[in-house]
């Protein structure tokens, strides 16, 4: 892990910084190695996470240098390393993809400045997540809603995005939320017109 991590992940053990690469790509294809053993050569996807320069969580959305410290000694680049272990895991019936999260933007990202230049952020528009779940969570709404006095929430589905409670008070630019677990919800300036939204 470069840099500090993002608050939300602050306590995270496996994010403090001086944490170790868990697998280098070798040691990530023996895994992939020794899975196929188990499973019989059937076929398996497996997700690569912390594939990119910073670890896992890191530098969003730049997603354009691969981890340098998963590379292999024989090899000129990190890049090509991850292309030899997309190749070598064929031979074991594993299709290896790469985990991204296109959700997060961080502002030491190499790209933070041309994002906010280009306009690219979804301004309009927050997810809430929550993993275990929790009670009255308090949100601060970023600057550009000072003006909200209350929010709207939603839910998305494959119909599109559900209404689950309209105006939903803001107070000092904060918003107070209680999710369950794994529930997650679309916060929207109240009124504001969702594309998808079914009524």
């Amino acid at each position: 892990m470069e840099g500090d991590p993002v608050e939300r992940l602050a306590n995270d053990p496996t994010l403090r910084p001086g944490h170790e690469v868990y697998c280098t790509f070798e040691e990530a294809l023996e895994v992939i190695r020794k899975t196929d053993n188990l499973t019989r050569g059937i076929p398996k996807i497996i997700y690569l996470v912390g594939w990119q320069k910073g670890g896992h969580d890191h530098g969003y959305p730049a997603w354009c240098e691969v981890n340098p410290r998963m590379k292999r000694a024989q090899d000129a680049t990190a890049l090509d390393s991850l292309r030899w272990l997309i190749r070598e895991a064929r031979t074991f019936n594993t299709t290896v993809s790469l985990h991204i999260n296109m959700a997060d933007a961080y502002k030491h990202s190499p790209l933070w400045d041309e994002y906010v230049a280009k306009d690219c952020f979804a301004k309009d528009k927050i997810i809430a997540y929550s993993r275990d779940g929790y009670e009255n969570k308090s949100w601060q709404l970023p600057d550009d809603w000072k003006d909200a006095k209350s929010v709207d929430l939603y839910k998305t589905t494959l119909e599109g995005c559900v209404p689950l409670k309209k105006d939903v008070p803001v107070t000092g630019g904060k918003l107070v939320l209680s999710l369950g677990k794994d529930e997650a919800v679309s916060v929207v300036p109240a009124g504001t017109k969702l594309v998808g939204e079914s009524r």
